[in-house]
């Protein structure tokens, strides 16, 4: 803090910052001290081994101006200069709007051969320019990332780009839709193609990616996220989705939440829910939604019939979550394993 006071950070842009292990471990020892960009500030060195074992992610840096040795972490210098051939290649394509892009993007904006370029975009990894999203994949950090690269796409952008053909879908798109209100830390994306790793995590977010049956990967729409398409699951597949696999939505009592939140969206398709439910080929789907309407009393008497001739006549437990156990309910084939008060927690916030 006392170094930030005395000098302005744009100052230290021309600043490269080498590990520990590269320094001297005493003060120059006679030879020329590091130089910064201000000519009033040297890099000394770590000349303590305590200071470098315990503060690894700092330097020490002695300021001519006021003869004082402060040690300053890292976070506050700036990332290393553009080359010419990164500068230009980041320009091109941030005007192009491909602040993600693939290799081969890259490629048709550059003349240099695919095996400069390849450690190029792996130099301007290493300086956080670039994260690397997937083999091939980059996400462009822009000057507004910080030093840190406290930065990211919206994460659905991300995701679209991980795996194609995908969509947001979910406790992600409960969200989107306003059907909870619990944020959840996890991107999930409903896939008709299976990934080798069910789960990655990029700049702290997790992405979770749920492998469907093609027929079952419909109900889609487009929205727009910062200039780009993103695919997601509709209101009324999402709520499909919730119905049939709750645990990936937070659990029952959530999926209870966003039943009655849809019943309070005036252009919410109880008739499109109804159709979608009928393509899964899973009764349960119909079951619990009976049995949450009729908990809930909510205005689908109109549907009821028609979801009542999709029951089979075997039992499945309310939240597939939970052990088996509880009492039968006869009307809608479920087994009621969870507690009224637990399933209807969310009303009393």
């Amino acid at each position: 803090s006392a170094f930030r006071k005395r000098r302005n950070p744009l100052q230290l842009e021309s600043i490269v910052v080498c590990p520990w292990h590269f320094w001297p471990l005493s003060p120059c020892k006679g030879k020329s001290p590091y130089r910064c960009s201000d000519p009033g500030i040297f890099f000394l060195g770590a000349s303590l081994s305590d200071i470098r074992e315990k503060r690894p992610d700092h330097i020490l840096c002695y300021d001519i101006h006021h003869p004082q040795v402060y040690i300053v972490s890292t976070s506050d210098i700036a990332r290393s200069p553009l080359s010419g051939h990164a500068a230009t290649l980041l320009s091109q394509l941030s005007a192009q709007g491909k602040t993600i892009f693939a290799g081969h993007e890259a490629q048709a904006l550059t003349s240099l051969s695919p095996r400069h370029l390849d450690k190029l975009l792996q130099r301007l990894v290493r300086q956080k320019w670039l994260v690397r999203l997937s083999k091939g994949l980059y996400l462009i950090l822009p000057l507004e990332a910080g030093v840190e690269s406290r930065y990211t796409e919206h994460e659905f952008l991300i995701a679209s780009r991980l795996i194609t053909p995908s969509a947001i879908a979910y406790w992600s798109a409960l969200n989107y839709h306003g059907l909870t209100e619990q944020i959840p830390r996890t991107v999930f994306v409903a896939t008709p193609r299976r990934r080798f790793h069910a789960q990655q995590t990029i700049l702290g977010i997790t992405y979770r990616f749920i492998t469907v049956a093609p027929a079952r990967f419909f109900g889609l729409k487009q929205v727009w996220l910062d200039g780009h398409p993103v695919q997601i699951t509709d209101p009324e597949k999402t709520l499909v989705d919730a119905l049939d696999q709750p645990h990936r939505c937070g659990g029952l009592s959530e999926v209870a939440e966003a039943f009655w939140l849809a019943s309070q969206h005036a252009d919410f398709s109880w008739d499109l829910f109804t159709r979608y439910a009928e393509r899964m080929s899973n009764r349960a789907i119909f079951k619990r939604a009976g049995y949450l309407g009729e908990q809930l009393n909510l205005p689908l008497t109109a549907f009821y019939p028609r979801w009542q001739a999709n029951l089979s006549q075997g039992y499945v437990r309310l939240d597939p979550g939970l052990p088996t156990g509880g009492h039968y309910n006869a009307r809608w084939r479920v087994r009621v394993n969870i507690d009224s008060n637990d399933l209807l927690e969310w009303q009393q916030h």
